[in-house]
């Protein structure tokens, strides 16, 4: 073999190891970006999920800052406020209705007169009985014994109400 062939083996050995190398490096480079790839797409899910998180603490912040107004304008003190939210929050916890449904079931008991303080008495007693009923009559419940209770008697109206939420109140009122 002579000086030249011998050169130019050495050439193309060295091209081919040269391409082995650079195919290697190509896929390792390959490997890398779809790891990046991967990773960043992690992030972006991660980022979403924890965005979302903070929205619901910063809503839910936000609402019960804005019951304690609302009660406090309702009740007219802060004191008072915020122990009747306290309490609802408490009551909420050992019941089947939602703690967003008793505020505003509470909100409608004061406005028909029902003092801040009787208000978890009077939500149990109306729970239990939506609880009979059906959980789905609860606001119907409030609104009829709220009418009841201002007007000082039940009329047919009331009534009404009370029987088209499948509470037998004619019975009971036979009874007694």
């Amino acid at each position: 073999m002579s000086k030249q062939e011998a050169r130019i083996n050495v050439v193309v050995k060295g091209s081919r190891a040269a391409r082995s190398a650079l195919g290697s490096i190509g896929k390792g480079f390959d490997k890398l970006r779809a790891k990046v790839f991967s990773l960043t797409k992690r992030l972006t899910i991660l980022s979403a999920v924890l965005g979302g998180i903070a929205a619901v603490f910063l809503k839910a912040g936000g609402t019960i800052e804005q019951w304690q107004i609302q009660f406090e304008k309702l009740t007219g003190s802060t004191e008072k406020a915020t122990r009747a939210l306290k309490d609802i929050k408490e009551f909420a916890a050992t019941t089947p209705f939602e703690l967003t449904e008793l505020v505003e079931a509470s909100k409608k008991l004061i406005a028909f007169g029902i003092d801040s303080d009787d208000l978890t008495e009077k939500l149990q007693n109306l729970g239990d009985v939506a609880a009979g009923v059906g959980t789905d009559k609860f606001n119907t419940l409030i609104r009829s014994y709220g009418k009841i209770r201002t007007k000082g008697k039940a009329t047919m109206e009331e009534l009404n109400m009370l029987l088209e939420a499948g509470v037998p109140i004619l019975d009971q009122l036979a009874k007694n």
